[in-house]
Order: C-alpha cells, then sequence, then structure tokens
C-alpha cells in the first residue's frame, strides 16, 4: 500500500511539473522571477564547493633544473664522445655553452683536442662568434695567444666586440711579425677609434685635425 502511495506522488509530480513548466515550478520553489536569476542563484551556490588546484605546466623537479643537467653532463659527455662522432660531439659542446654553463669552455677544449679537420674545428669559431661576452672573449684571446687558430681569423673576432678589453690585444698585434695580422690590427685599430671609450696610446700621434 505505501509503495502504491508513493509511486502516485511520483507520477503526480511529474505530471505537475510537466503541465507547469520545470523553470516556472523552479521560480515558484526560488522567488525568482527570470531563467536568468535561476542560472546565477544555481552558480552562485556552487562557488562554496571547495575547487581543485590545477595543474602544474611542469613539476617543480622537472623546472629550471640546472642541477639535474650538470649530475647528468659527465655520462653523457663520455657517452658522446666514445662515438667519435663530430657533429655529436659539437652539438653537445653547443648546447653547454649556449646554456651558459661553467663545464662550457672545458667542452670546446675537448672537442679541439679530439677533432683536428678544420671544417670541424671552424664550427667552434661560429659559435663563439655568436656571443659578445667576457668569457667568450677570453677563450678568443686564449686561443690567440696560443695560436689554436689562424691569428688574423681569431683577430678579427676579437676586434668584433669593439671593446676596451680588447684593445691590448689589438695593439700588440700592430708590432705583428705577420704582414696580415698587421694590417687586420691596423684596420681594428680605425674602427675602435670611433668607440667613445677609445683612448690613443702616450705619445702615439694625433689623429688628423685633433
Amino acid at each position: 500500500m505505501k509503495q502504491l502511495i508513493l509511486i502516485l506522488l511520483l507520477l503526480g509530480g511529474g505530471y505537475y511539473l510537466y503541465t507547469n513548466g520545470f523553470l516556472n515550478v523552479l521560480k515558484q520553489l526560488t522567488g525568482a522571477q527570470t531563467s536568468g536569476e535561476i542560472v546565477q542563484g544555481i552558480t552562485g551556490s556552487q562557488l562554496l564547493v571547495p575547487k581543485a588546484a590545477p595543474l602544474p605546466l611542469r613539476m617543480p623537479e622537472r623546472a629550471g633544473r640546472e642541477g639535474l643537467i650538470l649530475g647528468h653532463l659527465n655520462r653523457l659527455e663520455e657517452s658522446v664522445f666514445i662515438s667519435y662522432d663530430a657533429a655529436a660531439c659539437f652539438g653537445l659542446a653547443e648546447l653547454v655553452y649556449a646554456a651558459g654553463l661553467d663545464d662550457g669552455p672545458r667542452l670546446i677544449d675537448r672537442y679541439l683536442r679530439v677533432f683536428t679537420m678544420p671544417q670541424e674545428r671552424n664550427l667552434i669559431l661560429t659559435l663563439l662568434g655568436k656571443y659578445k661576452d667576457k668569457e667568450t672573449l677570453d677563450i678568443l684571446i686564449k686561443f690567440y695567444n696560443r695560436n689554436t687558430f689562424a691569428r688574423r681569423a681569431l683577430l678579427r673576432l676579437i676586434g668584433d666586440f669593439k671593446t676596451a678589453e680588447a684593445l691590448p690585444v689589438i695593439r700588440a698585434a700592430l708590432q705583428d711579425q705577420n704582414a696580415a695580422v698587421r694590417a687586420e690590427a691596423q684596420a681594428i685599430d680605425l674602427e675602435f677609434q670611433k668607440e667613445a671609450w677609445y683612448v690613443a696610446e702616450p705619445g702615439a700621434p694625433a689623429e688628423p685635425g685633433v
């Protein structure tokens, strides 16, 4: 008997909703005047429900972990250099140097010790020519003093920095025994004279008109 009464109540409620319209019934129950107010009331009530925090793009363990790279660098370096593949070894040296890691200069030196063909070694000059910072200038000056590459080519890369820190090397090259090196140094020195920081050596002849 109770089940029959429950069924009749459910049927009656469904019929009432059907004949009066679902939104009209909600308006009567909530006191809202429009369907928009009903939706606003529903969404407003949902604000009380705690929301789950969104996933981070990367976990902290994966974001900016320079130490993680360094921790695996030695293993990676040995695996790459044992292959004796010039492209792979240069790629590793380029990646580490471009990332600004302390091992960059060391990997460049190792690459130059292993690979001796001009087309392989000149990749290092192309790499260093991309950057204008003190570390790169120091490497180029070291190569210049050790005759690691053609001195004229190195002198041009050093001159491209257009900085007072390169001036001592250029002035020393003005007295080089090699005529091609001296000519390059003279051309670079003339370019430097146009810079605001340039100061002539004591006793040097003044420029025309000065």
